[in-house]
């Protein structure tokens, strides 16, 4: 991902930004003065500036996986004083930043456990990073119309040897919110709420576009002759 893609995907984020105000909304009346808040995939920073402006919240700290991400937050979503960005892997955060370690009163993540290929590594280094009586909120996507375009368009006739070797890189929870929730509780979370839903956005023409160039991450893997015709076919297939 370059840096231009980056600024493209901060202006087509809609879904993301849709998924961080629902989560945000379950934190509602659990906000105390003093709040030390962990973002885990950070991704632009938006979401997690618009949490550092709460009068509540002393601190945030922000971990993405992407160092073009954290970059781009740094330069357009930061707070001097109050939000740090680090660039790590949730997966392996205490181990490499011990410093992280039981220090956190809330913790965040908007729409990226679906990039985590070990959720289950994620969710214990999540737990290890909250305080006593610290509380999580966490987005968790379990079916994607992206997911399902991605596959029907590696196995479409016309495109197939083209994306040949693509991995999406997107690891959906193979079983049941209720599954995932008792995920949850064998990393050590004792008080477990699960909500499902589905979302629905509308999109001008535009809109979905640039949102199909974010999430139908296989465009990277043709060639620009191709690129425009294959969108309207992705299009057609992600709105089948």
């Amino acid at each position: 991902m370059n840096y231009s893609k980056v600024d493209s995907y901060s202006k087509h984020r809609h879904v993301q930004h849709n998924a961080a105000l629902q989560t945000l909304s379950l934190l509602d009346g659990h906000w105390r003065d003093g709040d030390v808040v962990l973002d885990v995939g950070c991704g632009t920073g938006d979401e997690t500036k618009m949490i550092a402006e709460m009068d509540n919240v002393s601190s945030v700290i922000d971990v993405d996986v992407l160092t073009q991400m954290i970059e781009y937050a740094k330069k357009h979503n930061k707070i001097t004083g109050k939000m740090e960005y680090l660039h790590a892997d949730v997966c392996t955060l205490v181990e490499d930043h011990p410093q992280l370690c039981n220090r956190f009163t809330k913790v965040v993540s908007f729409f990226c456990f679906h990039r985590f290929e070990n959720q289950k590594d994620a969710l214990k280094n999540v737990y290890a990073c909250l305080s006593d009586g610290g509380e999580c909120a966490i987005h968790v996507v379990y079916k994607s119309a992206a997911k399902d375009t991605n596959k029907q368009m590696n196995r479409h006739e016309k495109w197939k040897h083209q994306l040949q070797g693509f991995n999406d890189g997107l690891y959906m929870f193979p079983g049941s919110p209720e599954e995932f929730a008792e995920s949850v509780r064998e990393c050590g979370f004792t008080e477990v709420k699960c909500y499902s839903g589905d979302m629905t956005i509308i999109y001008s023409a535009e809109q979905m576009k640039g949102n199909s160039m974010n999430t139908l991450s296989y465009f990277d893997n043709i060639s620009n002759t191709t690129r425009e015709f294959l969108l309207i076919r992705s299009y057609d297939v992600h709105a089948a």
